[in-house]
């Protein structure tokens, strides 16, 4: 099966950019009903390829108030899930445990992956080449992450994370495609983004950009003072810099702004070559917008208070 440009034929699948869904080397679908097996599969995936600790494995399926038997319980329902997906797929690496399938396999590496590529070649003048990358991530995204799991602190921390790392692609996404043209498809899809969140300055300056090099330079004017009535009337503050500069600039007519008319003559990289997929709990590497802090994964939060049960 090919989705995204990835070849996934041949070897179990896990899909996490939506529902959870798991696929058998043929492309059947494997069901995972346990909702511990789940949580274990779906931690297990995000952490790829990274070894899991069974003590992050415990404190994701009893985040609150581990039982006693915590460590045997976990290791059954290791055991019972390499019965379900294959003994191969789960491998014991130490004290923990790690997904033993390739990137393409795996579709939050896959996308990761891609997404960094995409913003390289972006860097780099290369949009189309740009485009392609970060297309073939967006794909992957089936819907809201981690949603059909039980709530808790790390799907909390984890569908936070995954959001940005969305709102990431989709503003490279829009820049790759205002550079390319023509900016008249962007704008429908722009304007409902910046009504959904009109605190997004970044989405705004998309908008403003769209509309000016669509020969609209009074509606990216008027663009600007809506997002500016929304950012003092909710926030209380002024447009940032950037989206000011960018006023500035329509008003000037200022030829900076015209879309890209010559392209790079050197060739872009080789495709997925050198992607590194960022560590869980580290923002996505360029997530544009307003600072926000990245939050932390199980193992990484401070301990909790002992409880009569599981003792690490």
């Amino acid at each position: 099966m090919a989705t995204g440009g990835r070849d996934t034929s041949g070897e179990l699948c896990v899909n996490i950019l939506g529902p959870l869904e798991v696929r058998d080397r043929d492309g059947s679908p494997v069901i995972v009903t346990s909702r511990r097996q789940r949580a274990l599969l779906t931690w297990l995936a995000v952490r790829a390829p990274e070894t899991v600790s069974l003590a992050s494995l415990i404190d994701v399926l009893w985040p609150d108030c581990p039982p006693a038997s915590a460590t045997q319980t976990t290791q059954t329902l290791v055991y019972r899930l390499r019965q379900r997906i294959g003994r191969d797929v789960i491998v014991t690496d130490g004290r923990g445990y790690r997904l033993a399938t390739r990137p393409e396999n795996l579709d939050l590496r896959w996308a990761t992956d891609r997404t960094r590529e995409g913003l390289q070649l972006l860097r780099a003048g290369h949009l189309t080449a740009a485009h392609d990358s970060l297309r073939a991530a967006m794909v992957l995204w089936r819907g809201a992450p981690l949603t059909d799991l039980e709530p808790s602190p790390w799907t909390e921390a984890e569908i936070r994370r995954l959001d940005e790392q969305h709102e990431q692609l989709v503003d490279a996404l829009h820049d790759v495609e205002l550079d390319l043209g023509p900016p008249d498809d962007l704008i429908g899809e722009l304007t409902r983004l910046t009504a959904r969140a009109p605190l997004n300055e970044k989405r705004w300056s998309q908008l403003l950009l769209a509309l000016y090099r669509a020969g609209r330079q009074a509606d990216a004017l008027d663009a600007f003072q809506r997002a500016r009535s929304a950012l003092i009337g909710q926030l209380g503050i002024e447009p940032g810099p950037a989206l000011r500069r960018l006023e500035a600039q329509i008003l000037a007519h200022d030829p900076a702004l015209d879309a890209p008319t010559s392209r790079s003559a050197a060739p872009p990289p080789e495709p997925h070559a050198a992607a590194v997929l960022p560590q869980t709990g580290h923002a996505p590497v360029g997530f544009c917008g307003r600072s926000i802090a990245a939050p932390r994964s199980p193992a990484q939060r401070p301990a909790t208070r002992p409880c009569a049960g599981h003792q690490r």
